[in-house]
């Protein structure tokens, strides 16, 4: 593995606007559905509803390519910086697709390079300030949506709704992380380079 600690700054900026637009077209595909443009088959859809689909797919896809290179960049620099005492890279996006483990493998890669990135040295005893509830949000998020995928139209269109709101908080804490920890790598980076 290359030990270069890359600044993430620059990708950063992409993450979040990745967020935001994935959490925009859910809320116009909700509120779309929600106005009588959703039918029983994509044919007889309204525009709307077409549009916004269209949308959540493209920004929610490219958002993920981006958001999981980000997630490996930063993972590869707490690694880097604690001599291999982390969640290597390729395992702290690899959890996101591994069932059940995905529940909180994630959230512990994640924790572990916020914490390196606050205190390199004492890593292990730092606090995770507002981790637990980004973690939560995430994971109220991803039940609520695989509910709505799977009831009948109707209660699942509500549903949906209270997804598309939910994603809302959720990419505010994660800009708020994303930010946060990018510009805290950054600082560790120079630190090391000047060391």
């Amino acid at each position: 593995m290359d030990q270069t600690i890359r600044d993430v700054r620059p990708l950063s900026r992409w993450v979040i606007r990745g967020a935001w637009a994935s959490a925009f077209f859910l809320v116009a595909e909700s509120i779309a559905e929600l106005c009588g443009g959703a039918s029983a088959d994509w044919e007889n859809d309204s525009v709307a509803v077409h549009l916004a689909s269209v949308g959540l797919f493209l920004s929610f896809f490219g958002a993920l390519i981006i958001a999981l290179r980000w997630i490996y960049l930063v993972s590869k620099a707490a690694y880097i910086l604690t001599d291999g005492e982390t969640t290597k890279p390729g395992w702290a996006v690899g959890w996101y697709f591994v069932p059940f483990a995905n529940l909180w493998k994630p959230y512990e890669a994640m924790r572990e390079a916020w914490q390196v990135s606050q205190n390199v040295e004492n890593w292990p005893q730092v606090p995770t300030d507002y981790l637990p509830t980004w973690w939560g949000l995430w994971i109220s998020f991803n039940i609520v949506s695989n509910l709505s995928a799977r009831l009948p139209s109707e209660p699942a269109m509500w549903l949906g709704l209270v997804a598309a709101l939910l994603s809302i908080p959720l990419a505010w804490m994660f800009t708020r992380l994303v930010r946060d920890l990018s510009a805290a790598l950054s600082g560790a980076r120079v630190a090391e380079v000047f060391a």
